[in-house]
């Protein structure tokens, strides 16, 4: 299927990339901007991974159950 770039709501900021199942390129935090003066974490983290199948829109990573 190739590297998608995937939206995971809700997972907190200590989790790391090699705890995120699949391939994992990079992951990182995605800000809002544009409506504010200072960069907010707004909580969805944008995970680049290798897939291999497709993935459900909930998932448990590191005990946490996310939004896909």
């Amino acid at each position: 299927m190739g590297i998608k770039k995937v939206c995971i709501a809700v997972l907190p900021p200590e989790v790391q990339e090699h705890t995120v199942n699949g391939e994992t390129i990079r992951l990182r935090d995605e800000m809002w901007a544009a409506a504010y003066r200072y960069k907010v974490y707004n909580g969805v983290r944008i995970a680049e991974i290798k897939l291999k199948k497709h993935i459900p829109s909930h998932m448990s990573i590191a005990g946490n159950n996310d939004l896909i």
